[in-house]
């Protein structure tokens, strides 16, 4: 990383490499590896001058995919940009672009079929190709006193993403995953926070809607939905207490929607300087949590609810900070190793 007076300039680099194994017993047993190799070389220039920031990013990514099956390399150009600008000493607007890329999976890849009922199985897809994701979000925030307020508008594109087609082979259905038109999800979201009240309570509630568009070879759905969620979090002294509510979780995805989620947690915490404890619980007031999963196939639909009686859960967590000698202080990293970082790919699949 390089410094100047108004911004800085990084480079990078990025080799991962993974060996995978599956095995599948059905009927017989079915044995499948994959050898994957990623390279990437990035760069990024930042610049910020009085209310103004900005950021230019280009990634080149190589991927290679082996096995007794197949020998394939993709190369692909990733971008990304970002556009900030301070309205006032409360507020500010940033817009941010990037584009991403998604691998097949091992499972994907695996020439086996596999019955899930009589009517029907599923197979992977030799021919499958990684695809590119762009998403681009526009966030503003305003902060007065107690009250932070922000708002999103987001949009996220998936182009020939890996999503599932349903064949008629005899007398079952096949599910198997191609490569697809395009896959779209339009999301706005609002979130309003207020605290810390006295240095004792803070609460968030976020509301949101979601509109997904999945264009198959052969099929088209559209889905929508509103969300939410809330939190509380309360703190006294040394101890802490957190309260959190989110419901379902509603996506659409090739052919099929999917609900899953919808639940509750509550935590205590005692904190010290060198040693905190805490435990939590999700969902203590409800027994059974519930997944819905609903087909939507012009010739195979179906609708499947599982319950769960294993969503009550108990966390305990404890914390205890030793220092021997003398305690030194380390200055700001240039790169924090997180998926939001550049340098790291995020999976949207």
């Amino acid at each position: 990383e390089k410094g100047f007076t108004y911004g800085s300039l990084k480079f990078g680099a990025k080799h991962i490499q993974s060996f995978t194994k599956q095995e599948v017993q059905q009927n017989g047993v079915f044995k499948s590896d994959l050898n994957q190799m990623e390279t990437s070389v990035f760069s990024e220039w930042n610049h910020s001058k009085d209310k103004f920031s900005c950021s230019l990013g280009l990634k080149a990514n190589r991927v290679h995919f082996s096995n007794i099956s197949i020998n394939k390399s993709y190369y692909n150009f990733l971008p990304k940009a970002m556009l900030g600008y301070r309205l006032n000493e409360n507020s500010f607007i940033r817009y941010d672009v990037e584009m991403s890329q998604t691998n097949p999976t091992l499972v994907e890849l695996t020439d086996t079929e596999i019955r899930l009922d009589p009517y029907l199985a599923e197979r992977g897809n030799l021919l499958l190709k990684p695809y590119s994701n762009l998403n681009n979000n526009l966030f503003y925030e305003h902060k007065k006193g107690l009250f932070t307020f922000n708002a999103n508008l987001r949009h996220h594109y998936k182009h020939n993403p890996i999503m599932e087609s349903v064949k008629e082979q005899g007398n079952i259905f096949l599910i198997i995953p191609e490569n697809m038109k395009s896959w779209n999800k339009y999301n706005a979201e609002m979130n309003l926070k207020v605290g810390m009240i006295k240095n004792i309570l803070q609460f968030s509630l976020t509301g949101g809607y979601n509109h997904f568009n999945s264009q198959g070879n052969n099929y088209s759905h559209e889905y929508s939905n509103f969300y939410y969620s809330a939190n509380v979090l309360a703190m006294y002294k040394k101890w802490m207490f957190i309260v959190q509510i989110q419901p379902f979780d509603e996506k659409l995805y090739g052919e099929t929607v999917i609900k899953s989620g919808n639940y509750h947690y509550l935590a205590i915490q005692y904190n010290t300087d060198n040693f905190s404890f805490g435990i939590g619980a999700f969902n203590p007031f409800k027994n059974v949590s519930r997944t819905v999963i609903e087909n939507k196939n012009n010739q195979a639909p179906f609708r499947r609810e599982s319950f769960s009686s294993a969503s009550q859960t108990i966390v305990a967590t404890l914390t205890w900070n030793f220092s021997f000698g003398k305690t030194h202080s380390s200055g700001n990293k240039s790169l924090n190793n997180q998926d939001a970082d550049y340098g790291i790919k995020g999976s949207y699949k």
